[in-house]
């Protein structure tokens, strides 16, 4: 059986995502993985040397100069021919930005979440790439399996998109072998080397209407923790404007000297930025998986998050959850955690116990089922 993975998402402006992040973590799974009926094919565009697969080779891809939208068009058009030609038997379409081609091949589509069909005010889109978002989701249907990566998000893709149940596998995420512990030596060098606080609240995500980064700032105004001299620190990819809104709403409520706007955060630093947090605030009012929550877990982090979509399923009993959209309760929440010590401990060990319990090689695993449950359909 020859499987076509389809690492593009992972070359592309998602490559910092939980999408370009399940695909780097997923190819570097199924290489460990010992199948002696499966051999891989990886479709980019270009070479991805830390995604490694032995006894494999690359199907190239040359498409347009265009905006990223219109690739879809373009496989449409040429992808399936492509694939026919090089002997595929499986297709994998890892993300809706891989569009399941017209062909006789078998196809698996992995469904992350539903989230512009839920929230279409964080998807301000032309009409253009509203419909080629919808191509993207009626071809991704089309699929031989569909593949989610929580409960959650398969119970919303068979509710919103009237997918039969049985079509629908789901395999957990999990955080890079990368996420762990830091000495407290090494976190101390940190701060000094990045000129962090001694004592930080943290976030990192996106900025869309659903992260809910305006509640989390109102919480952290009211939750005393200027006060204590706990600082909040921002990090992740945001738009000028964004940035500008923030900072009014940090003037307007009086704790603008105290808010840090890390930016960007490389794979290195990010483990230490968990690490050396007070505790990590996570306030989305909805995530396929919501990879972070994890990722902190994992590095002992204490966690603040939202009882909604999947953040429960990911979370278990690791986490303070709470009502995200209600300031009241992330503001007595941060103040909790702000005070009591042990109970950051505690949840320092749940957390990692927690993160403990997903792994990328059972996710590789209960994928390479869903390519054989694809061949039987």
């Amino acid at each position: 059986m020859r499987i076509c993975l389809d690492v593009r998402p992972a070359q592309t402006s998602a490559r910092n995502t939980g999408i370009g992040i399940y695909v780097k973590e997923l190819g570097r799974a199924l290489a460990r993985i010992p199948t002696l009926d499966v051999r891989y094919l990886v479709l980019r565009n270009y070479p991805l040397p830390d995604i490694p697969f032995p006894e494999s080779r690359a199907i190239w891809v040359s498409r347009p100069s265009r905006p990223e939208r219109w690739h879809s068009v373009w496989d449409l058009l040429f992808l399936g021919h492509k694939l026919v030609r090089a002997g595929v038997d499986i297709y994998h379409a890892t993300a809706f930005s891989s569009v399941a081609p017209r062909t006789r091949l078998r196809v698996v589509s992995t469904v992350h979440d539903v989230i512009p069909l839920i929230y279409p005010q964080d998807y301000a889109v032309s009409w253009d790439a509203k419909l080629l978002y919808n191509i993207r989701v009626r071809k991704s249907l089309e699929g031989n399996r569909l593949i989610a990566v929580s409960d959650a998000a398969k119970r919303d893709i068979v509710k919103v998109l009237g997918v039969g149940p049985g079509r629908v596998s789901v395999t957990h995420l999990a955080a890079g072998v990368n996420f762990k512990a830091i000495g407290s030596r090494e976190i101390e060098v940190f701060r000094c080397e990045r000129g962090l606080p001694a004592r930080y609240i943290f976030y990192i995500g996106g900025y869309s209407f659903r992260k809910n980064v305006s509640s989390l700032l109102r919480a952290y105004a009211h939750s005393g923790a200027a006060r204590r001299s706990v600082r909040l620190l921002l990090a992740g990819k945001m738009s000028d404007e964004t940035l500008a809104i923030l900072r009014v709403l940090s003037f307007e409520l009086g704790i603008s000297q105290e808010v840090i706007y890390f930016g960007n955060v490389n794979d290195a630093d990010l483990p230490r930025l968990y690490s050396a947090a007070e505790f990590f605030v996570y306030p989305s009012t909805y995530e396929g998986f919501g990879l972070p929550v994890l990722e902190a877990m994992a590095c002992g982090t204490a966690v603040i998050a939202g009882y909604v979509s999947s953040i429960p399923e990911v979370a278990g009993n690791a986490a303070l959850l709470v009502n995200p959209e209600s300031t009241e309760e992330l503001s007595a929440a941060m103040k909790r955690l702000i005070e009591e010590g042990s109970m950051r401990e505690d949840l320092s060990r749940r957390g990692r116990a927690r993160a403990a319990e997903f792994s990328w090689d059972r996710c590789a695993r209960e994928t390479v089922e869903s390519y054989h449950l694809a061949v039987l359909a």
